[in-house]
């Protein structure tokens, strides 16, 4: 279980990234480098409801932000449970806008092609608590959500690619049928 919370700041992260202005419906591969790994992935998207796919290390890890719900669930599969966690008023507005966590100030930098697709780039300047950053963010034209987010200094990068819009079975943004919920206390230290 300590290996599949560990895993969670990841998608955590992208969750956040992907926000979406419009009332559409799409899947997308997801392809993001973090810490010098790369994690590859697939993203579906509807209005109130997303769900990421993804490998850490051999494990397979799935989230599913239901916001009509209020909650998100990480799955662990190979355990067959669950953790359920409640999305607060804010997390739900940071899903809804695109606006990166912690912004503070929004400088549009041009227009740039990141994989075919036509996109403004944004440098952004973030403050979360006493830590200060920049990140860049591209925004596609057409479905006004960010393709594409990178630290300044490149070590984070996080890209949807082959975005396929279209209608999503609403089963993916369900519970497995079967698995069982598990709790952990995150407010103990290791």
């Amino acid at each position: 279980m300590r290996a599949f919370v560990s895993g969670l700041s990841a998608f955590i992260i992208l969750f956040f990234i992907a926000s979406v202005a419009t009332a559409l419906e799409f899947s997308a591969d997801i392809e993001s480098l973090m810490n010098g790994k790369v994690i590859k992935g697939t993203f579906y998207y509807k209005t109130d409801r997303r769900r990421i796919e993804g490998e850490a290390g051999d494990k397979k890890q799935i989230s599913i932000v239901r916001m009509d719900k209020k909650l998100v669930w990480h799955i662990a599969d190979q355990q067959k449970q669950y953790l359920e966690l409640p999305l607060s008023e804010k997390d739900m507005m940071g899903l809804a806008v695109v606006t990166a966590l912690g912004e503070v100030k929004r400088e549009k930098l041009g227009k740039e092609i990141v994989h075919g697709r036509s996109t403004v780039k944004y440098r952004i300047y973030c403050k979360i608590n006493k830590n200060e950053g920049i990140i860049y963010q591209w925004i596609d034209d057409e479905y006004r959500m960010p393709v594409k987010t990178s630290d300044q200094d490149g070590k984070f990068i996080s890209e949807f690619r082959n975005i396929k819009p279209g209608r999503q079975p609403n089963g993916l943004f369900e519970l497995p049928p079967g698995y069982t919920k598990f709790a952990i206390d995150l407010t103990k230290k290791q």
